[in-house]
């Protein structure tokens, strides 16, 4: 990166509790910081943003509404359920790789730092959202390969506490 550019960037470096540098920028510099330090980090005002938020909403309505009936009537598994089941875990896999991959604002300044960026997902919503998806993917590993309908629908409650994404989708 040539002095000028470097010079003309409006941005600052903080330093992180362990002592590393981390760059912070000012909006309309966003250009040319993703060209020389942030490759793959998303502005949170990126499109797919918007997508994945409107297929986690629907899945949410599809969680709250199936997994209660699931597990008060227990119709056989269908074809579909099954569908919808891995459409959903497929849905908020999508959102921790997305958000392990989504730049934030921190006191008007957006950050798109990756190991910041990392280390404030996995301090804040990361760990219940691996947890959560992973216990909808076992629950569906657990009804196609045994069968066991009594297994995916104790596990499959757990899908009701995704409920706790509606505060993050609605950014409060």
């Amino acid at each position: 990166v040539s002095r000028s550019v470097r010079s003309s960037m409006r941005s600052s470096t903080a330093v992180m509790s362990n002592g590393s540098p981390v760059s912070i920028i000012e909006e309309g510099d966003i250009d040319e910081y993703r060209n020389r330090e942030s490759r793959g980090i998303l502005t949170p005002e990126n499109s797919l943003h918007m997508l994945l938020d409107f297929l986690a909403v629907l899945a949410l309505t599809v969680d709250a509404f199936l997994v209660p009936f699931s597990m008060a009537w227990q119709p056989p598994p269908s074809e579909a359920e099954m569908a919808i089941g891995i459409s959903t875990a497929a849905v908020w896999t999508f959102d921790i790789i997305l958000s392990l991959n989504s730049g934030y604002y921190s006191v008007g300044r957006l950050v798109l730092d990756r190991r910041r960026v990392t280390y404030r997902y996995l301090c804040t919503w990361g760990i219940f959202d691996v947890l959560l998806t992973a216990a909808d993917w076992f629950a569906l590993v657990a009804q196609l390969h045994t069968g066991d309908e009594m297994l995916a629908s104790e596990v499959a409650l757990l899908r009701l506490l995704k409920v706790h994404k509606v505060q993050r989708l609605l950014r409060l």
